[in-house]
């Protein structure tokens, strides 16, 4: 099996038992895809996620989906504060492959 595959899998599986968790993978897929466009490196904040789901805020963070292999934490700090999750995408064609037939 290749991670591609994995990756999938784990969405759906996630999306299936945690249904109120879709806008912030979705919020977290278009904020990674936009990410990559640019050609941007470092990662994305989870406070970004919540704002682009229209969250005001979660009773959790982000590591649900680091913890499951949707998301993986990026290593070192990049920006100010220091204390600050950063978070990219394990694999977007995959998460966006899972969201679509989720909703199917």
């Amino acid at each position: 099996m290749n991670n591609q595959t994995d990756v999938y899998k784990i969405t759906m599986e996630f999306l299936k038992t945690n249904p109120s968790w879709e806008p912030i993978v979705k919020a977290a897929y278009e904020i990674g895809k936009e990410y990559k466009e640019k050609g941007e490196i470092g990662g994305f904040a989870g406070s970004w996620v919540l704002k682009e789901a229209g969250l005001r805020s979660c009773p959790v963070n982000l590591r649900p989906l680091a913890k499951c292999g949707i998301l993986k934490r990026m290593r070192g700090s990049v920006g100010k504060r220091k204390k600050r999750a950063y978070y990219d995408v394990v694999d977007l064609e995959s998460v966006r492959k899972a969201l679509r037939d989720f909703k199917s």
